[in-house]
């Protein structure tokens, strides 16, 4: 996958962010590291409007050096930006707030609900890749 591609997808998944939840002004630089598809883009929000765009910034709020994988796990929250820096996934300069407050505004992982023999109460369980949904039917 080369950088377009990847940054268009999860572009995509940045938009689903609710902005009604962003308080702050921010710009984010992102970096991807994949040799594939690594490249520079920026999320911003200013004045109630959430974008991203393929370009760097320079006078950005936060700096983010992650693969592309462990950001769509960040961004989807499998993944906590703590645990990624502390292991050395990710690098990070600037204002962490700035990070936290857009993972914040990002839409939940959907799941699905299952009763558990035990105790019979609902229990949610994610549904699975978000690239690819699939709920596998029990029969």
């Amino acid at each position: 996958m080369d950088f377009k591609t990847a940054f268009e997808k999860i572009k995509i998944e940045i938009e689903t962010a609710d902005p009604k939840k962003l308080t702050e002004n921010f710009a984010i630089q992102i970096t991807m590291t994949d040799e594939d598809c690594g490249g520079t883009f920026y999320v911003s929000h200013f004045d109630g409007t959430l974008m991203a765009e393929p370009y760097d910034y320079r006078d950005n709020t936060a700096a983010v050096e992650i693969s592309r994988s462990d950001l769509r796990r960040l961004l989807g929250g499998r993944s906590k930006a703590e645990n990624l820096i502390k292991n050395g996934k990710m690098n990070f300069s600037g204002d962490l707030g700035s990070l936290m407050e857009l993972i914040a505004a990002m839409p939940e992982p959907p799941t699905e609900v299952a009763l558990t023999e035990d105790s019979k109460k609902p229990v949610k369980k994610p549904l699975g890749n978000i690239e690819g949904i699939s709920a596998k039917s029990k029969k």
